[in-house]
């Protein structure tokens, strides 16, 4: 179930690293919502786009420096690009999603890097503000 959230709507990106926790409050200022499927915010001079569709969510973060794009399928191994703009490299990571939740007002990834068997969460809580 989804929710309309109103223009002054914040939301907290939550970064869990197996036992190291990170929380960010990104303010309104860098904040786009379209309400049908994407989710835009700019975060120390990377811009994040979460793009949630029928099968997966994509995550794009990209800045001068590199373009990282992240493939969550529900259950499967996704090779994922990691592209360094002045080398014109890329590096691919190889990803295994655990677990996807949509929530009205939050949204949760769990996933494993396969080549480094870390695994991580990435979580967006959505809140009106007061």
């Amino acid at each position: 179930m989804r929710r309309k959230l109103k223009k002054n709507s914040f939301f907290f990106l939550i970064l869990e690293v197996k036992y190291i926790f990170i929380e960010l409050y990104i303010s309104r200022g860098y904040l786009t919502i379209d309400l049908k499927n994407k989710i835009i915010y700019k975060h120390e001079n990377v811009k994040h786009s979460l793009i949630i569709n029928e099968n997966n969510i994509e995550l794009i973060r990209e800045n001068d420096i590199f373009k990282n794009i992240l493939s969550f399928q529900l259950n499967k191994e996704t090779n994922n690009e990691y592209y360094i703009k002045d080398n014109n490299l890329s590096v691919y990571i190889s990803i295994i999603t655990n677990e996807i939740n949509i929530y009205e007002n939050e949204i949760i990834i769990k996933y494993k890097v396969l080549d480094s068997d870390t695994e991580y969460i990435y979580k967006i809580e959505v809140s009106d503000i007061i």
